[in-house]
């Protein structure tokens, strides 16, 4: 399976010409699954949030349901989406044949940058086939909490999906995370960064043993790799941390001194 990683190096609010730049890399490179980076159309303009929302018919959803048309393949990406009074950053995927089968609203915000004064947070994580693999996707600050990408992994997930929009001093933390949590929970991660300016690009797939696969430079580009999805049922025949894990244990902290000598 070809996966395109398409890392733009977006303009905040310059939403014509980040298409533009998105349509003509990705339409440069043939493959089955096409990932851009969070919200690579409007950028970052988080106190114009309001001012770049979009619905169903906007210009993202339209431009990834056209490539998706195009190609015959799986596309992936983000905007900022309006639903009455509130906003979210949503991630959306278009299948094969060019149909939605998926919307995700962020579910971590940052409130150091801001975002939870503009943004309302999701509340679930829904997953998707790709072709026969499930499948789910995450925006860049939910890759620092473990926790969801675990529990994707402990329901027999296959593929995990990251848009990032990580800058060049948290770069190193971008890889770690995402190699992590490839390998911890023995599956894929796939991750578009945003490049340009202070933003790092290096764009990064692992395998389900956590070993690099493609890492990217800070240009943007269409970044193309081949994987074998069946090498995750090999790693988790071979090494069984999934049904090892004994989550029922480490739930809650207990004082030692409090703890049952029966238990």
């Amino acid at each position: 399976m070809k996966i395109c990683l398409v890392q733009t190096a977006v303009k905040d609010c310059e939403v014509p010409q980040n298409i533009a730049a998105a349509k003509e890399l990705s339409f440069s490179q043939d493959a089955e699954v096409y990932l851009f980076p969070e919200l690579f159309c409007a950028g970052s303009p988080i106190e114009d949030a309001s001012r770049f929302a979009e619905d169903e018919k906007g210009a993202t959803i339209s431009f990834l349901y056209e490539l998706s048309r195009a190609k015959k393949a799986y596309t992936i990406g983000s905007y900022i989406e309006k639903d009455g009074n509130s906003l979210y950053k949503t991630a959306v995927v278009f299948d094969n044949n060019s149909k939605l089968i998926c919307k995700y609203r962020q579910i971590h915000l940052c409130s150091i940058t801001g975002e939870t004064q503009f943004f309302s947070p999701g509340s679930q994580m829904p997953y998707f086939d790709t072709f026969t693999f499930r499948s789910t996707n995450l925006l860049s600050y939910d890759l620092r909490f473990p926790e969801a990408a675990r529990e994707f992994g402990l329901s027999w997930g296959f593929f995990l999906f990251v848009q990032g929009a990580v800058k060049k001093d948290e770069s190193h933390q971008w890889l770690a995370f995402l190699q992590a949590r490839a390998a911890e929970n023995q599956m894929y991660l796939f991750g578009t960064n945003r490049s340009g300016g202070e933003y790092a690009g290096k764009s990064a797939i692992f395998d389900p043993d956590g070993k690099e696969i493609l890492i990217a430079g800070e240009k943007e580009g269409a970044y193309v790799a081949e994987i074998d999805p069946f090498r995750v049922e090999w790693f988790r025949l071979r090494k069984q941390y999934l049904t090892d894990a004994r989550k029922f244990a480490y739930s809650g902290t207990v004082k030692a001194s409090e703890l049952d000598p029966e238990a």
